[in-house]
């Protein structure tokens, strides 16, 4: 008699993937498993935080145009990974 073996898929929580990647671009990736998108979302970061440090040698009048766009572009990608994260939990789910 051939045995059978139950696969058992552990269901994640899309607002929890949400909310990891709301608050650290790629967490939400890390914890939903999907290990390519969470290497794209360090390789944000890092650019984000060499933006930052080019960001503070610039003049203040400068700092102020480019601050409120560099906030409201994290702020954009922020949200995008977050809904993205949730996404992929819940098509996830309906395909187990």
């Amino acid at each position: 008699m051939a045995s059978t073996k139950i696969q058992k898929t552990e269901t994640k929580n899309p607002w929890i993937a949400a909310v990891l990647n709301l608050l650290v671009w790629g967490l939400g990736y890390l914890y939903v498993g999907k290990p390519k998108r969470t290497l794209f979302s360090v390789g944000l970061v890092i650019t984000a935080l060499l933006s930052y440090v080019a960001f503070y040698s610039l003049d203040a009048a400068s700092q102020m145009k480019l601050g409120t766009a560099e906030l409201i572009g994290s702020i954009v990608i922020s949200v995008t990974f977050a809904w993205d994260a949730y996404q992929d939990v819940k098509e996830t789910s309906k395909a187990d």
